[in-house]
């Protein structure tokens, strides 16, 4: 950060004045680290170094439950899905382009298509006639990051 703006100064103390908030958790695998903010609404937003920005109310009960040494897997999956009981759910983020176009201002049109509709069938398997194919689609264009159930009763 130092080589982009050398007025930064060298350190600066955990907390309220301090981008990284009040706790960092370092990867180990590069100079990145999960950490809290002192800028909320830059949390989710590609605005920062690379790091990955939690609130922070988040970070701190995150580090409170990890351990030094816990493997930590950076994921670039726009679209997760996952059984939770007898219920799957889907979750779709935009993509590196899309967020990209986002973040100019220039929001592109996300769909369905038929790489997310393969990955669905492979994932419910036997519970394929479950699926609301309705909620798949609108969590395929809306892309809003939040998990929702897409199988029916």
């Amino acid at each position: 950060m130092r080589r982009d703006d050398p007025t930064l100064p060298a350190e600066v103390p955990a907390g309220p004045d301090n981008p990284m908030g009040t706790r960092a958790l370092y990867l180990g695998f590069t100079p990145y680290a999960i950490h809290g903010t002192n800028r909320p609404f830059a949390v989710g937003r590609r605005v920062s170094s690379g790091c990955l920005r939690l609130y922070v109310r988040d970070i701190e009960e995150l580090f409170d439950r990890v351990t030094v040494g816990t493997t930590v897997a950076v994921v670039d999956e726009p679209i997760k899905l996952a059984w939770i009981g007898a219920e799957l759910f889907m979750e779709a983020h935009p993509t590196q382009q899309q967020a990209l176009a986002l973040e100019a201002g220039k929001p592109s049109a996300s769909q369905m298509t038929p790489a997310i509709a393969a990955k669905v069938k492979a994932v419910a398997k036997d519970e394929i006639d479950r699926i609301d194919w309705d909620s798949v689609k609108r969590i395929a264009a809306e892309r809003r990051g939040i998990a929702a159930r897409i199988t029916g009763p």
